[in-house]
């Protein structure tokens, strides 16, 4: 079985002085740990939103500078994929009344690529504050086939604020999934 690995990828300034690192240079941060990567279901064909909790006091004051994230796309027709930052998890509803997720920092359009890993390098690097932001990604199931199996990709690590839910017709407002599925995103 394929493990994989994903993470926010952080420019990180450290000082010379340590003799770690050069300045500027960048860091892959992730909450999946070795624990084998699963699937989920809502067995709806829905626009699904996730999104894990970055908010460690250490990364202030260093810049995302993009993300890459896994999902099961060879399993699922997806359509409308993108990856994001947000200061807070927020639903609006949109022209036909349907609650949307709406970034506030940014986000930006991917396809999966064959394997299910879709990722982005943004245009403005974000530098986290002490306060934290959400890292998540979206995409919509077009026509839910049962038999093509689970599109929604997580680690059985576990980490506070690492696995946050929101379908369009399953989870119709923001839910807190760690404690129920015990599992993490895979989010780099």
């Amino acid at each position: 079985m394929k493990r994989y690995i994903t993470a926010i990828m952080v420019s990180v300034a450290v000082l010379a002085s340590a003799g770690v690192q050069a300045a500027g240079a960048e860091r892959v941060l992730t909450y999946v740990g070795d624990d084998p990567m699963v699937g989920y279901t809502t067995r709806r064909s829905e626009t699904i939103d996730l999104a894990m909790r970055v908010s460690n006091p250490y990364l202030a004051g260093m810049k995302v500078t993009g993300m890459k994230v896994k999902v099961n796309s060879g399993n699922q027709d997806l359509s409308g994929c993108s990856l994001w930052l947000s200061e807070a998890l927020t639903l609006e509803k949109n022209e036909s009344g349907k609650k949307v997720n709406v970034a506030d920092v940014v986000s930006v359009a991917a396809t999966p690529d064959d394997e299910g890993w879709m990722s982005v390098t943004f245009e403005q690097p974000y530098t986290l504050t002490a306060k934290g932001v959400y890292a998540g990604y979206s995409f919509t199931i077009d026509a839910y086939d049962d038999s093509k199996g689970q599109p929604i990709a997580y680690s059985q690590t576990r980490h506070d604020g690492g696995f946050y839910f929101h379908g369009s017709k399953s989870a119709v407002k923001w839910v807190d999934y760690e404690d129920r599925l015990k599992g993490v995103l895979p989010i780099y």
